[in-house]
């Protein structure tokens, strides 16, 4: 704060100031003395006050000064205990001749050891009573429920039936009413950032810097008191002037209240300090009992600041190097731009044995939590998850904001071997610097801290006696550790040789929800345009949805799941096939073992070569598996791969989890290389591999292929990875396909199995010769059955094969919206396009939509019913008509229809209906109408529904008001034949009000009328 004071006069919190007359034959010789920021070279370098980038008015004289004066201390004028005695102006300068001309030079006097100490006593009082004033002012908001900031802190951490702040030495200060009480800093601050961190989370970024600056100052001023050193106070106090003030201005806007009188009151008490003549230091003794709570609220609040800094670019997830590829709206390369935990985190789903585990409740049991899953099942993102939870002071996780520091620590980027070291080199290099490496431990022992260990799989031998340590030294405290399965035994053997307690959750793969979950969020974080954003997404999950059984191992796993997502964006042009996809992705995770080894590799760039080979032999061994019917290798091909992989130098289990390969551990107390294939699909594309390096290397024919199919289940998938595989590499032959059709007609595959029909013939790249093959040699059907699950792959098919068929009946069920198969209509609008030119007679279609039919849908099928264009004709409709344009009604488009069953929810779709039934009625056998009019209309505007049948009607929602209304609608109907049946769906009419409708219907419905009544107090059919 500047010193106002008139010129001659001085202020008691700031030094002397002595004034130099210059003129052109003088020159001035300074003497070195105290400047407003010493000189710390021989102070420990953790003490050395670094706050703020302000000057004190001195400086910003001196700033514009060609050549300041050097005004470092002069060793005569110091002494340990600062008992230099004040000396005159005439004894600090010497004048002598010069030949410049200058303004007054205001220099500072060193201020003298009762000056020092009183200011040391103003930063301590002003810094405790910030704190203890902020705690309050958020303490009694309304949004704590604290009545008023009167209830003790015991009450109110029981309400939660949680005490985060569990250091013994504080327990005096939860029974008392924190507005009568004083409270120490470090217990302000915890209160600030444990109890009140919803409201404090509100503050501003810089407030909350500043107030854990605030608790460094005094820290540092009472520590240095500790060690004797010399730490200028001046500038300090000034800083906590400026720091003071910030914070009570944040908090005032938080709490809607004038902060002002705080600082008018701090004032008040720092110049009665700063007048006070006393010589004694005595009352600024810092007790033996304070000095650890000064310095774990030292370690505290910069370890804080320091881990912040360091952990920011944690939040940061990169799939893979994407070698220069650019985000869309984006300069920058995709290397740089890493996907954010925070904006594509997705809860995992975890498991204790067969219990669920929910994310919130991982850190509800002490001591070691093991999490354990497959590579890429997103343990690192969990643990990056929980790292910026902390940060922000959120409560998603129980517990969590109750630890004053997390260390997150990467096993693979570990240097040290012991955590003092680790902590002084690559943790906390400033919060260490100059502190006593022998405090360091004892000093985070008094703290509540985590420990999260990514990655025990990769650990090296530094890393292992790291977590040594840790584990030695802080094994009370609490511990997350991630690993593969295939670790656990060494982590159970771990935890034993510590005697520590362990929970060990298993990261499960992601369910479908979680999956297009993902992937949405990756499109948002990727795509700045909404349209394309949209517009991807939409085709991406119609994609996978098709192929759900065939991309089920990528999509289960988040980091398969991402890089599929990134590829669709940058390089969709790969998903042209099943087998070019995971030829893709398997490159990728090659890519990602490389990088993983490579350090500790001796011949890094033979190691591509080495896994592909290395591939090739698990390709065999699949083969040999999946014709015993398992995916579980057998113990002589679980030593013959390990062999493999002793010889080309390779960690068997580097291959076992970068290939996503399950280690079987039966028993954790011995080691016993067991694995499987974590998904069927995977170890058919992986056998098919080897079978396509076997026909090209020509040591092997298609037709010895023939006498394994019995052997192998679902061997038709195998023989599709294999034709992928040869047509990928420009070697699938005319005889090779015959050959491998000539098997598939042993296999028990039926005709309807449009699904693998289809991807046969994409895996082919769309072969005219297996167009040809399935088209003449009656491997598809005449008369089509189709479903949701196989609608879009036969019309596929439809389009580009030149299939003989008569019939298709396409029923897509009550719970399946039409819209949400994948791809279905906008393959049906496309099929007119394809087969106009082949097409000599229509195909006969039934086409039943049960969704739309239900009264809750508000969605039409005019779009369906559009897309049979001049390829179908329809004989059978049951579903939604909206309304048409005169003379283009949709129902006359199709004059063989024999069966309608439609809702219709406007008057106006109702006359569409009207207009085309007359045009093709003659035909008509059945017509059932459900009418879910929005809005009651007049009677008179209903006309009569021509049919050749029967006629139902279906009303939705009638009330007794409506009943006259509801008999003539129906007469006019009806027509002059009447209608068959009549049910009144949903109804709200009282029993007096139905009997008067059936007995005025009676002779217009034929058949009978079926009730069914929401009255609450009649009930009828």
């Amino acid at each position: 704060m500047a010193d106002d004071t008139e010129e001659g006069q001085s202020s008691p919190s700031h030094s002397k100031m002595a004034v130099l007359s210059t003129c052109p034959d003088l020159d001035v010789n300074l003497p070195k003395v105290s400047s407003v920021i010493p000189d710390h070279s021989h102070l420990q370098p953790d003490l050395i006050p670094d706050y703020t980038n302000h000057h004190s008015p001195t400086d910003q004289i001196n700033a514009n000064d060609d050549n300041p004066p050097d005004w470092s201390p002069d060793p005569d004028q110091h002494s340990t205990r600062h008992t230099k005695p004040e000396v005159s102006l005439e004894r600090q300068l010497s004048v002598t001749s010069s030949g410049r001309n200058s303004m007054p030079i205001f220099v500072p006097l060193p201020p003298s050891p009762r000056e020092v100490t009183r200011m040391k006593k103003c930063v301590k009082l002003m810094g405790e009573k910030v704190i203890r004033d902020i705690v309050r002012e958020l303490y009694a908001d309304p949004k704590m429920n604290s009545n008023d900031g009167t209830m003790t802190l015991a009450e109110y951490c029981a309400q939660g039936d949680t005490n985060p702040l569990s250091d013994p030495a504080q327990r005096s200060f939860l029974n008392c009413n924190l507005k009568e009480k004083n409270f120490d800093l470090r217990f302000g601050y915890e209160v600030l950032t444990k109890i009140c961190v919803r409201l404090y989370q509100r503050l501003s970024t810089e407030c909350r810097r500043d107030v854990r600056q605030v608790c460094e100052m005094v820290s540092d001023v009472m520590l240095g008191q500790v060690a004797r050193l010399d730490v200028d106070a001046r500038p300090l106090l000034d800083t906590m002037r400026i720091k003071r003030d910030s914070i009570y201005l944040s908090v005032g806007h938080l709490t809607g209240k004038d902060m002002k009188h705080y600082t008018d009151v701090t004032e008040i008490l720092v110049n009665e300090i700063l007048n006070t003549d006393s010589n004694s230091e005595g009352d600024f003794e810092v007790k033996h009992s304070q000095l650890m709570m000064y310095q774990t609220l030292r370690m505290t609040v910069k370890g804080y600041q320091e881990l912040s800094d360091n952990y920011e670019k944690f939040g940061d997830l990169n799939p893979f190097s994407w070698g220069g590829r650019q985000r869309q709206g984006s300069s920058d390369e995709f290397s740089d731009v890493c996907l954010k935990v925070e904006d594509i985190f997705i809860e995992p789903k975890l498991q204790e044995g067969d219990k669920s585990i929910t994310l919130k409740k991982i850190l509800n049991v002490d001591g070691l939590v093991v999490l354990q899953g497959l590579a890429g099942s997103g343990k690192t993102s969990l643990c990056q998850f929980l790292v910026q939870e902390w940060l922000k002071g959120r409560e998603k996780v129980n517990r969590l904001n109750r630890f004053d520091l997390v260390f997150f620590i990467e096993t693979k980027s570990v240097r040290s071997n012991s955590l003092r070291e680790y902590l002084l080199d690559q943790v906390l290099p400033l919060n260490t610097a100059g502190f006593d490496p022998d405090l360091i431990i004892p000093t985070l022992k008094e703290l509540n801290i985590l420990f999260i260990i990514d990655g025990y799989d990769e650990a090296t031998p530094t890393s292992c006696a790291l977590m040594e340590d840790i584990l030695a030294k802080f094994g009370k405290k609490q511990i997350v550790l991630t690993g593969r399965p295939e670790i656990i035994r060494d982590v159970v053997c771990l935890a034993g040789r510590h005697r520590l307690q362990h929970t060990l959750l298993q990261v499960c793969p992601l369910e479908e929800e979680m999956q297009e979950e993902l992937s949405c969020k990756i499109f948002k974080f990727m795509l700045q345009d909404k349209t394309t954003r949209q517009g991807h997404r939409k085709a991406f999950l119609e994609y996978t949805r098709e192929r759900r059984k065939q991309l089920d191992p990528f999509l289960k796993l988040p980091l398969t799941a991402a890089i599929l997502a990134l590829l669709w964006i940058e390089h969709s042009g790969i998903f042209a096939t099943i087998t070019y996809l995971y030829q893709e992705m398997f490159r990728q995770l090659t890519r990602k073992i490389c990088e993983r080894i490579s350090k500790d590799f001796i011949g890094a760039s033979d190691l591509p070569e080495i896994l592909e080979n290395l591939l090739l032999s698990l390709g065999e061994q699949a083969w040999n598996t999946l014709r015993g019917g398992s995916l579980e290798l057998s113990q002589a091909a679980n030593s013959q791969l390990e062999a493999n992989c002793q010889m080309k130098g390779v960690q068997i289990e580097q291959v076992l989890s970068g290939f996503h390969l399950c280690h079987l551990q039966e028993n954790s107390d011995e080691w016993n290389l067991k694995m499987a294939f974590y998904h069927a699909s995977e170890a058919r594309y992986l056998a098919a591999i080897h079978l396509a390096d076997l026909v090209q290397k020509k040591t092997m024919k298609i037709q010895e292929l023939g006498g394994t199919y019995e052997l192998c289940p679902e061997f038709e998938e195998v023989l599709m990875f294999l034709m992928g595989h040869l047509a990928l590499k420009d070697n699938l032959t005319s005889t090779t396909v015959f050959d491998i059709f000539n098997i598939i007609k042993k296999l028990s595959i039926v005709p309807t199995n449009f699904i693998f029909w289809w991807n046969l013939f994409e895996e082919s790249k769309r072969l005219p010769q297996v167009s040809t093959i399935l088209s003449v040699e009656k491997f598809l059907p005449k008369h089509w059955q189709l479903d949701q699950t196989n609608a879009t792959q036969a019309i596929r098919i439809l389009c580009f094969i030149p299939a003989k068929v008569r019939t298709i009946i396409l029923d897509i069920p009550n719970e399946w919206h039409p819209k949400d198969v994948p791809s279905l209509l906008e393959v049906l609008q496309g099929v007119d396009e394809h087969i106009k030119k082949r097409l000599k007679k229509l195909i006969k279609i039934e086409m039943h939509l049960w969704r739309h039919e239900s009264p809750a849908s508000e969605d039409t099928s005019d779009e369906f019913l559009w897309a049979l264009g001049c390829w179908g004709d329809l004989t059978c409709f049951t579903g939604a008509l909206g309304a048409q344009p005169e003379g283009e009604e949709l129902l006359a488009c199709f004059p063989s229809l024999r069966s309608v069953q439609v809702r219709v929810s406007t008057m106006e779709a109702f006359k569409s209906l009207s207009i085309g039934l007359r045009k093709i009625y003659k035909n008509v056998r059945s017509l059932v109408v459900t009418l879910a009019l929005r809005s009651e209309c007049p009677s008179d505007c209903f006309s009569e529904l021509r049919h050749n049948g029967t006629l139902e009607l279906n009303m939705v929602g009638a009330k007794d008001e409506q009943k006259e209304w509801l008999v003539e609608m129906v007469k006019a109907v009806g027509g002059r034949g009447g209608c068959w049946r009549l049910r009144l769906e949903g109804c709200h009419m009282t029993y007096d009000a139905l009997e008067w409708v059936v007995r005025n219907l009676r002779g217009h419905v034929r058949n009978k009328i079926d009730i069914e009544t929401l009255n609450e107090h009649e009930e009828g059919n």
